[in-house]
């Protein structure tokens, strides 16, 4: 097999001129990456903010529901509720938030998570100002701000790896 002739008068073909079987594996390599890059990004999607979006969604359409008469009267039950709806959001907003660039300040985004999920009560709280048959309650408000505090607090300790003590010495 004969070598390409170069183009140029000094004998320097020009770059991409002959593209050989190192050139095809990295060609091939980078088109791979971005496969896998994409099937990751849907995962990311499917597994981490849907969950959330969905949760998010049921909230916004239970709220413009007249509040339901079959919940067990117990004190303080609707602040429990409250509390443990929004834990739920904490949560899937930090599993969603860890999927981005953002994931290696953990402190940065556990207070994200937490200012989401609780603006998002707080704007809900709002929302049912508006609604005919609905009531805005500040308590209600706190219920959910403590809610998201305590849920990605209790997740963010089961999700992060222990480190192993340093030695003292």
């Amino acid at each position: 097999m004969r070598p390409a002739k170069p183009c140029s008068a000094d004998g320097v073909r020009p770059r991409g001129f002959d593209i050989g079987h190192a050139a095809f594996r990295h060609l091939l390599s980078d088109t791979l990456t971005m496969t896998s890059t994409v099937s990751t990004r849907s995962r990311n999607i499917f597994f981490y903010w849907f969950p959330l979006i969905l949760y998010c969604a049921l909230i916004h359409l239970q709220s413009r529901q007249p509040s339901p008469d079959s919940v067990v009267e117990l004190p303080f039950m609707d602040k429990l509720l409250h509390f443990a709806a929004y834990a739920l959001m904490g949560v899937l907003f930090f599993r969603a938030l860890r999927t981005l660039r953002l994931k290696s300040s953990h402190h940065f985004l556990i207070i994200l998570s937490i200012l989401f999920a609780s603006l998002y009560g707080i704007g809900d709280e709002v929302h049912q100002y508006f609604v005919p048959w609905r009531t805005a309650d500040l308590f209600d408000g706190i219920a959910d701000i403590l809610g998201s505090i305590c849920g990605v607090y209790l997740y963010q300790l089961r999700a992060t790896p222990k480190q192993p003590p340093h030695p003292s010495g």
